[in-house]
């Protein structure tokens, strides 16, 4: 038989109906969930539910209160919400439950005919209630479920019956019988709080919610502070931590956003996760010599703090631990520090420096920079640092929020080894312009570039477009110019994620030359910057028309030519005249097995140049002509040409102060120059008498000749 009460409710779109159910000699109400769209079925789906009904749970309603039978026969309260939830007990942090005014557990309850004892509450029954203002239990409960009354914030008193054997209450508050244990401190309590001096324990979520609790006082007899303990007391000025604690607890005590200070014990060991977390007003903290572990979260948000001691016997420091302390200076990170969590001092916007042990073996800083020992790994950049930054070349990864918050960075120069940036890498960076990631990288994280919001163009320079997410950019990136190698223009457009630019370009590749300034006689030089968008160069070749009488230096065959530290190997030089009448050469420069350039944006290759001593001063043009680059895959780039002048000026090899002659005082100016002493005038390229490109005792010889006219 099946007989529906007079209750339903709907939620979710969705119809609960109470039914009564009888199978064989069991009656027990059902929780039958319709789905709106099938209500034209209810019938059938009612009949095939009454016939298996004995397998589903068995809730019933008394007095406004739901149970459910326990395989003793006694019954359990149950919260409204475990019953709209198929039996799911966990229920969200912040769920406002259904029960609410004054609210007395009988010691029995009727069903179908026969009493059951009401011996057990279930887990977080009155979890959340935002209009419970008291409860009595009676002497016949004798289990309570985990953190049954936290964050019940208008919750007044809690009442046991004095002949319960496992609970008792004094004052409003529940403790166990012996009171050791606080177990629940109602959520309404004001002003100051006592604790009693026979209290060891202070349990799960004793205090969770006490909104309006400004002080408590805690006996030297607590050993253990509980999870959530005192979590969301947003009021609390002042509690103490006594003696003997050995570890803060999860989130105990997360929220309390008007502690100044807490006094940490020499007994402590572990701060656990969120132990700390969002308690604003928490300003400077010692943290005592016994601690070797830091949680995730621990003292994230604490925004006014300026300092943080962290001492020697620390091992780890979580995930986010001390992230947006947005007042925190500095940081000293030990030797004994063994793991780093993932953005543990990110956001932290007034951090200028992380200065970490040199003995130190798993963590290193590069002028404040947080980076593993093997600097391959870059965790976090203080997110005071203000202008330009330059990641260290041996950097592979970009750490989870290393860069967050950085707001005053305008540029990032990134290294050609870099693979791969983390989420959140560079999110919130707002005063960044331009972001160039170099041909090695391989992967994008999640909002890695998320409010950046002064961008205004994206260039990559990897040939095959990288893996990233669709918020890896704001969306408003998606508007701006793209600029990517030419040769994979349409690889992009069709590329995941990288399809949503509007505005693909290609990179614009060339050769940029400069002459440094010439004298008559002596040697001077050619900076060739190689401008490209690929890691991965072979060779390249271009042609130079040079005025007449100026010539590449040769020594044995071989030109006279160095390249910047931008270079990884040693590459070959040619250099062979190709046209008498215009005086042009042909260079080739070949990079051999495990040569490379590594930076994206090109490699000053210098050559050596010397100008003949009948050469009239003047400014002369010249051209860099027919560039052509080699990648390794075979594929081959022509640039185009490009003009630069060389100005000569007038002057004789020796005359290093520009005088005029050649005399004791050039001298002098050489033998300063050699010792290492800083001279008014010193003209190096004049120095170099004998050709050798370094300015030597020989020249000293040379110039000694000069004056003497040998």
């Amino acid at each position: 038989m099946i007989k529906p009460t007079n209750k339903h409710f709907i939620i979710k779109k969705s119809i609960y109906l109470h039914l009564l159910c009888r199978n064989n000699t069991l009656d027990f109400l059902m929780i039958i969930k319709l789905n709106t769209t099938t209500m034209k079925k209810a019938t059938t789906l009612l009949l095939l539910l009454a016939l298996s009904c004995s397998a589903y749970a068995e809730y019933f309603l008394v007095d406004g209160l739901y149970y459910t039978l326990q395989a003793d026969g006694t019954a359990k309260l149950v919260s409204e919400n475990e019953v709209l939830n198929d039996g799911e007990s966990s229920i969200p942090i912040g769920f406002s439950n259904g029960y609410r005014g004054d609210v007395v557990v009988p010691s029995s309850v009727e069903y179908n005919g026969e009493m059951h004892e009401v011996t057990a509450v279930s887990d977080y029954v009155f979890l959340g209630s935002t209009a419970l203002t008291s409860i009595t239990l009676p002497a016949t409960v004798t289990q309570l479920g985990p953190t049954p009354f936290a964050n019940s914030t208008k919750l007044n008193t809690i009442t046991v019956d004095d002949d319960n054997p496992a609970y008792h209450s004094e004052d409003g508050v529940l403790y166990d019988k012996q009171m050791t244990t606080l177990l629940a401190c109602p959520g309404a309590r004001k002003g100051t709080m006592e604790v009693p001096a026979s209290v060891t324990s202070i349990a799960n979520s004793a205090f969770y919610g006490c909104g309006n609790l400004q002080k408590v006082s805690l006996p030297s007899t607590v050993t253990s502070i509980g999870v959530n303990a005192f979590r969301g007391c947003s009021v609390l000025q002042e509690v103490n931590i006594p003696d003997g604690i050995e570890e803060i607890q999860v989130a105990a005590f997360y929220g309390c956003r008007c502690v100044e200070s807490f006094a940490l014990p020499s007994t402590l060991t572990t701060i656990a996760n969120q132990a700390f977390f969002y308690c604003q007003s928490l300003e400077d903290l010692v943290i005592p010599s016994s601690v070797t572990s830091i949680g995730d979260n621990a003292f994230e948000d604490c925004v006014s703090m300026s300092s943080v001691s962290i001492p020697s016997s620390l091992k780890s420091i979580g995930s986010r631990a001390f992230a947006h302390c947005t007042s925190l200076l500095s940081v000293e990170v030990p030797t004994s520090v063994e793991m780093i969590g993932d953005g543990a001092f990110a956001n932290c916007t007034s951090l200028l420096d992380i200065d970490v042990a040199e003995d130190n073996t798993c963590y290193c800083d590069v002028d404040g920079v947080l980076l593993t020992a093997d600097t391959t790994l870059l965790l976090c950049c203080p997110g005071g640092k203000s202008g330009d930054y330059v990641v260290p070349r041996s950097v592979v990864t970009i750490g989870v929020s290393a860069f967050g918050q950085c707001r005053y960075l305008t540029s990032v120069t990134m290294p050609q080894t870099l693979d791969s940036l983390a989420y959140s890498a560079f999110n919130g960076c707002w005063a960044l312009t331009e972001v160039e990631l170099p041909g090695n990288v391989r992967s994008i994280g999640e909002n890695a570039f998320g409010n950046c919001t002064s961008l205004t163009s994206l260039t990559c320079h990897a040939t095959t477009p990288p893996s990233a997410f669709t918020n890896s950019f704001m969306t408003a990136a998606y508007y701006l110019p793209l600029h990517v190698p030419s040769r994979s223009v349409a690889k992009y457009k069709k590329a995941a994620v990288w399809r949503y630019f509007k505005n693909i370009l290609p990179i614009e590749e060339n050769m940029v030359a400069k002459a440094s300034e010439a004298y008559t006689g002596a040697m001077t030089y050619i900076d060739i910057d190689l401008k490209v968008a690929e890691d991965g160069v072979r060779a390249y070749t271009f042609d130079l028309e040079l005025p007449e009488g100026v010539t590449p230096v040769m020594r044995d065959g071989t030109p006279l030519c160095t390249f910047s530290d931008r270079l990884d190997g040693t590459p070959t030089f040619a250099v062979q005249q190709i046209d008498e009448n215009t005086n042009s050469w042909r260079v080739t420069v070949t990079m051999g097995e495990g040569c490379r350039l590594l930076e994206y944006d090109g490699n000053v290759m210098r050559l050596y140049l010397r100008v003949a001593a009948d050469v009239e001063p003047a400014a002369y043009s010249c051209v860099l002509d027919n560039p052509t680059i080699t990648l390794s895959d075979g594929y081959q780039t022509s640039m185009e040409n490009c003009d630069f002048d060389i100005t000569v000026i007038g002057a004789l090899m020796g005359d290093v102060n520009l005088d005029g002659t050649v005399s004791v005082s050039d001298v002098m100016g050489v033998v300063s120059y050699v010792l290492g002493f800083n001279t008014d005038v010193f003209v190096e390229p004049l120095g170099d008498v004998n050709g050798d490109n370094t300015i030597s005792v020989a020249d000293v010889t040379g110039i000694v000749s000069l004056v003497l006219d040998l």
